[in-house]
């Protein structure tokens, strides 16, 4: 394999992982709009794209995180 071809594997799989937590995000978010409410929580770090791809669609995007209770993101679209 030469360095092209890593490059391309490892972008396609970041790529992969992107997608992936994004849908699991917008699924969340659809359950709260249907309860009426304006903002969810995930307790995961978002890839950097993810992030970003969130904010380019308008949600509000924060993060906190402390020892006892790990990471909380919190999106919001109020």
């Amino acid at each position: 394999m030469n360095v092209q071809e890593a490059k391309r594997k490892a972008l396609n799989i970041r790529e992969g992982k992107n997608h992936l937590q994004y849908e699991a995000i917008l699924e969340v978010i659809n359950e709260k709009v249907l309860e009426g409410k304006f903002a969810t929580y995930f307790y995961e770090f978002l890839t950097p794209g993810v992030h970003a791809k969130l904010v380019e669609d308008g949600y509000t995007v924060s993060e906190y995180s402390d020892q006892r209770d790990g990471t909380t993101i919190t999106i919001s679209w109020a």
